[in-house]
């Protein structure tokens, strides 16, 4: 692997630092970076620090190294065009690889919860023809499984029966999502094509999107944007859903957008295909052949 350049390290560096991607630095290379050339169409925004009050630091020479820090860190996130590749990489790091058993479990219960019915866990394990005890086992160590009051599954792995602002459409049903980038993996999953209404936290406005398992066909308004984040796994097995999935949303403008991350440390902005990109690489690494397999039956 060739090594970055001085100053190019000092400038990946600082992204990494300011995005809590350091376990990134080991992938970057130089031919990740364009300096010259174009911006990517959606000027990536990174994360906002949290306002620290230090009576010792000097107020002008913090918000000058806050700044010039800033300016670095936009300007290194704007000139790597790999960047989701890289987010992925260490995004899908936080969860464990899952066994093939695991891995035919979680894709039979995103189908049955896709039939719009609670899905009772004895039902489940027959359906994959293993004991009812393996699969509760299996299911008891998962962050992410919520019942209801008879103990049949409701919700998992980002899809829901609970309604929340994140609604997706198919085959004349109406689920939801814990995020809206929920609603950008689940297509290759399901093997369907989805309707997307997702309202935005800052105006309560509605971005629609049509997409399938080989992309985004459409996006209303076609400004439209993601916030995302890098959680650490610690904050995923503890509660994905207030540590993770509270922050990603859909706004209408990369506008609106940067005004809402002013007020939520740690997160920015990225393109929606940019998003749909890593949910396939997110896909990939936790289903691999499996969701081959299972999406050709």
């Amino acid at each position: 692997m060739k090594k970055l350049s001085f100053f190019k390290s000092i400038i990946v560096a600082a992204a990494a630092l300011f995005l809590n991607m350091n376990p990134l630095l080991a992938t970057i290379t130089d031919e990740d970076i364009a300096i010259t050339g174009s911006k990517s169409e959606t000027s990536r925004t990174l994360p906002n620090k949290e306002e620290e009050q230090k009576e010792e630091s000097p107020i002008a020479s913090k918000c000058f190294l806050e700044t010039t820090c800033d300016k670095l860190c936009q300007f290194a996130v704007d000139y790597i065009p790999s960047l989701p590749t890289h987010m992925a990489k260490l995004f899908i790091s936080q969860y464990p690889v899952p066994s093939e058993q695991e891995q035919a479990v979680s894709l039979k219960l995103f189908h049955l919860l896709a039939e719009g019915t609670p899905v009772d866990v004895n039902s489940l394990a027959e359906s994959v023809s293993l004991s009812q005890s393996t699969v509760k086992e299996m299911m008891q160590k998962w962050p992410d499984v919520y019942y209801d009051e008879e103990q049949h599954i409701i919700g998992y792995g980002g899809l829901t029966f609970k309604p929340t602002k994140h609604k997706i459409m198919f085959d004349n049903r109406t689920l939801y999502t814990w995020c809206a980038w929920d609603t950008l993996f689940l297509p290759a999953i399901l093997g369907k094509t989805l309707e997307i209404e997702s309202h935005c936290p800052v105006d309560d406005s509605i971005v629609k999107i049509r997409l399938n398992q080989e992309g985004v066909k459409s996006i209303e308004p076609k400004e439209a944007v993601i916030s995302f984040m890098l959680p650490s796994k610690e904050c995923i097995q503890k509660n994905i859903q207030s540590n993770f999935c509270h922050y990603i949303n859909f706004f209408p403008s990369a506008e609106i957008g940067h005004e809402w991350i002013k007020e939520h440390s740690k997160t920015y902005i990225i393109s929606i295909e940019e998003a749909f990109k890593i949910g396939q690489l997110k896909n990939q690494a936790q289903f691999g052949k499996k969701l081959e397999q299972d999406f050709n039956k």
